[in-house]
């Protein structure tokens, strides 16, 4: 079974959805360059190509109206033009995938006695340009500043984390592991200093969400910052021009 956005399989008594396989390492991608005078090829690199979730969906009740009204509920809820949307998957608890329905379900009848059971089968497919899972709920860890340490337990993959800084400071400070990275937007009280690693996305926020200022062209670097599976990173955050007074830490822990 499974979750797509707000819908929920297991709250739909006449629908059964199973998983046809479990995929690893989808889409693998090696690229080789042949050499002359050499054995096999030379290795250039690999990356994962795009996750996709097929499901074999029967849907039964008494009468062809309800079975029928069942299978245009899930397709309301499947409606690509939603968007991505989180897909939880009952074999993986703990890890949502974000997916949009790339085909057609095409119906065909199963049993079909009206006023006993009629039955529809089919295959709903869902794609994932992102191939991870991503822990729900993440890892976060919290701080005032300073030392903060953080160990990842969930996942098989580095991931790319979420810091937000609170205070009141002209220029942050941020080192996790070997790398160290300033940055030169002025934060007051009540805003904070978003720096997304996932999204690559560095802004500075108010206290509602409000998007002010992009912080990207103040920063030192942008060299993306991971943290390891299985491993306690160690993180510092200081200010200049004023103090921080508040630090978390989202690890965006993912798998393949």
């Amino acid at each position: 079974m499974f979750s797509f956005g707000a819908f929920e399989a297991a709250n739909q008594p006449a629908l059964v959805a199973t998983l046809q396989k479990w995929v690893t390492l989808p889409g693998v991608r090696i690229e080789t360059v042949p050499v002359p005078g050499m054995d096999g090829s030379f290795y250039a690199s690999g990356a994962l190509g795009e996750a996709a979730w097929i499901f074999d969906c029967n849907i039964t009740t008494p009468t062809p109206a309800e079975t029928l009204g069942v299978a245009g509920e899930l397709a309301a809820a499947c409606s690509p033009n939603k968007g991505l949307q989180p897909l939880a998957i009952d074999a993986a608890p703990g890890w949502l995938w974000y997916a949009v329905v790339d085909t057609q379900i095409s119906w065909e009848r199963g049993i079909w006695a009206p006023g006993a059971a009629c039955t529809l089968k089919g295959q709903l497919s869902f794609r994932c340009p992102d191939p991870y899972g991503y822990a729900f709920p993440d890892e976060v860890t919290n701080g005032s500043g300073g030392q903060l340490s953080i160990t990842r337990t969930k996942g098989n993959l580095p991931s790319y984390p979420k810091f937000e800084i609170w205070g009141e400071f002209e220029t942050a400070t941020l080192t996790v592991g070997d790398l160290t990275v300033d940055v030169a937007t002025p934060c007051s009280t009540g805003q904070k200093l978003v720096l997304n690693y996932k999204d690559m996305d560095f802004a500075l926020y108010n206290s509602t969400g409000v998007k002010l200022a992009h912080a990207a062209k103040t920063m030192s670097t942008l060299t993306r910052i991971e943290l390891p599976p299985d491993t306690t990173t160690q993180i510092t955050t200081t200010a200049t021009g004023g103090q921080i007074t508040m630090v978390a830490v989202e690890a965006n822990s993912r798998r393949a």
